[in-house]
């Protein structure tokens, strides 16, 4: 009787919900709610936050993420929306009982064939807010069995017996170099699984000794035997590499990598993003980086990280290849132009900054370089990894 009480109070009430309109009792003013959007941000805000907190993102990269979500969060905190206009009263009779049958023998004809009276409760409190629990690390090993089983090496018959004979010397002799010498082997056989194992070794023997690169070490050769996927055990070994060194690159880029496999596109991007901004201008990895997250925009839908690094497209190079010296010489310098006038509105990273510097300096405009190069340094000023970044451009002082 309780269920029964409960579910016609509450046909009631969706009844009078949907006749108040009808019945006239509605305000002549709207009310002003406020806009759904704003709880969204919100929560965003607090799982950036969260993983701040963490050590998954720097505070420094989360900023920009930050930056962009108070932006609309303040925009959608402006715009109301308007409920409670008064609906005309006339030809609403006839339509009363007709909805009031349709919603009552509607409601019992579907929890008819859909509803279970004796399902027991589901507390909120039993219930995961997250969804699903993603795959662990023993979990994606296992999927990933057949595929690291046909990738593997199989050693010559010297490097099996020096290998067992490292692995027997192990069991009774703990030493975290021993397990160094392990791991690297069998990594260089694609054994995977039992290279982590290994890694896994040589960070408990350490113990507080270990830095923040045996952590990343291990973490990355998790990553390569789950197939790719950064389990919640390698987050947690990425949280231990960046507690111990925030900029190590590795842990960075593999967090990521989480982050964009755990549906946090934009965060992974600017975590990304600010990768690019370190290093050599002309550092190989950066073009993956810059290749993962022109991916990942992509299959989000979203919009490149404000300050990625942007060059001209093939379309560009194949149609200046087809140009006179000349001709040619006047698009690259249009092209420089145009980069200039982005970053003296719009900013960017040190990468785009070196890139104007030397595309000056090549021009044989060396003045102008030496003058965008003073401008870069006072932009950048206390950033020692952006400053070496303008430095190593080769502009004058």
């Amino acid at each position: 009787m309780l269920f029964w009480t409960i579910a016609i109070l509450m046909l009631l009430a969706a009844a009078w919900v949907i006749l108040r309109p009808l019945l006239g009792a509605g305000s002549d003013a709207g009310t002003a709610r406020e806009n759904p959007d704003v709880a969204v941000y919100r929560d965003q805000l607090k799982e950036l936050d969260a993983d701040v907190a963490r050590g998954v993102l720097s505070t420094a990269d989360a900023e920009p993420t930050r930056a962009e979500i108070g932006r609309r969060l303040l925009a959608a905190a402006s715009t109301m929306t308007e409920t409670g206009q008064r609906a005309p009263r006339r030809g609403n009779a006839a339509l009363i009982p007709v909805l009031v049958a349709v919603m009552a023998f509607g409601s019992l004809g579907i929890y008819a064939a859909l509803g279970n009276p004796g399902m027991p409760d589901q507390p909120l409190a039993s219930r995961d807010p997250a969804g699903p629990p993603r795959p662990s690390q023993a979990e994606a090993v296992a999927r990933m069995a057949d595929a690291l089983a046909e990738n593997r090496v199989t050693p010559s018959p010297r490097d099996a017996e020096l290998l067992t004979q490292l692995q027997n010397v192990l069991e009774t002799r703990k030493d975290p170099r021993g397990f160094g010498i392990l791991a690297q082997s069998l990594i260089s056989l694609r054994d995977y699984p039992a290279a982590a194992a290994a890694l896994s070794e040589v960070v408990t023997l350490k113990g507080d000794q270990a830095t923040a690169a045996d952590f990343t070490n291990l973490a990355e050769v998790m990553v390569y035997a789950a197939g790719g996927y950064v389990s919640p055990e390698a987050e947690d070994v990425l949280a231990e590499a960046l507690q111990r060194d925030i900029t190590d690159r590795r842990a960075r880029y593999y967090s990521g990598l989480a982050l964009a496999q755990g549906g946090k596109p934009e965060l992974a991007m600017s975590l990304w993003a600010g990768l690019i901004n370190e290093g050599p201008p002309d550092a190989p990895w950066k073009a993956d980086i810059r290749e993962d997250i022109r991916q990942l925009a992509a299959r989000a839908n979203l919009p490149l990280p404000e300050g990625m690094l942007r060059g001209p497209t093939q379309e560009d190079i194949e149609a200046a290849s087809d140009m006179a010296a000349e001709d040619r010489m006047e698009m690259i310098r249009g092209m420089v132009s145009q980069l200039e006038d982005r970053l003296a509105t719009e900013g960017g990273d040190a990468s785009e900054w070196a890139r104007l510097i030397r595309s000056l300096t090549a021009l044989g405009e060396t003045d102008r370089a030496a003058t965008i190069a003073a401008e870069a340094r006072d932009t950048f000023a206390g950033n020692a990894a952006a400053l070496a970044v303008i430095n190593a451009a080769g502009a004058p002082e």
